[in-house]
């Protein structure tokens, strides 16, 4: 079998999902899917290698700083003897032998897709949003978002759930003709840079979809969460 070169699409695809969760199971073909340890944010990407068999990786991070050693990293899988070889694309002379752990060592996401038991709220995350809460969480040190429609409109906002007096970063984002106050812990908002199209259910589940990739996020609301039809 010929070596799969990864792109630079997918090592970033995978530092994204390291965020998420240290360990991931890598499945045949060129899906990847993987959930956090509080079970609140799940993701599924699709990645441009079809990587030919199941095998598990339990620090992610360490595999991605192996694969840094290399200008143009090469797998060779061999899932039969339980390892790959890496070896650069450029100069094949340099070889790492990488350890695969075994399944039962990964938390792996449920298999079935996720369908949203209602879709109640739907706006348009884009990427320059995106970065202002971001960058406003860090600088304001605002860690909860509050997704919130009140007088026709929705908007994408900062704060502290228990102090209304706290400082506030605010964004109008939609219309709506519904009452509804949804919060995040952004720690949870693991998303790329891109144009997301949003829909939040009654049931405190939202779905974050990529509109530029084949990537979405599945992410939990908070307690004091609520919808008003």
């Amino acid at each position: 079998m010929s070596a799969i070169s990864v792109s630079e699409d997918t090592l970033r695809t995978l530092k994204n999902l390291a965020s998420i969760n240290q360990s991931l199971l890598f499945t045949s073909g060129n899906t990847l899917s993987t959930i956090n340890s509080s079970n609140n944010v799940l993701c599924t990407a699709q990645i441009s290698e079809d990587l030919p068999a199941e095998f598990g990786i339990y620090d992610l991070n360490n595999l991605l700083g192996t694969l840094s050693l290399f200008n143009n990293p090469q797998l060779d899988i061999n899932s039969t003897d339980g390892y790959m070889t890496i070896r650069d694309g450029e100069n094949a002379s340099t070889t790492v032998k990488y350890t695969f752990a075994s399944r039962n060592l990964i938390k792996v996401p449920p298999k079935n897709h996720i369908d949203l038991p209602s879709e109640d709220v739907s706006f348009t995350l884009d990427a320059d949003t995106l970065a202002k809460l971001q960058k406003a969480s860090s600088v304001m040190g605002l860690q909860y978002l509050f997704v919130n429609g009140s007088g026709g409109v929705i908007t994408v906002e900062l704060g502290k759930p228990s102090d209304a007096n706290s400082n506030r970063f605010r964004i109008v984002v939609g219309e709506t003709p519904h009452e509804f106050s949804f919060i995040f812990l952004m720690e949870n908002i693991k998303l790329l840079p891109d144009d997301y199209d949003v829909v939040i259910s009654s049931q405190c589940i939202s779905q974050f979809t990529s509109v530029n990739s084949n990537r979405t996020y599945w992410i939990s609301t908070e307690t004091g969460s609520k919808f008003n039809s």
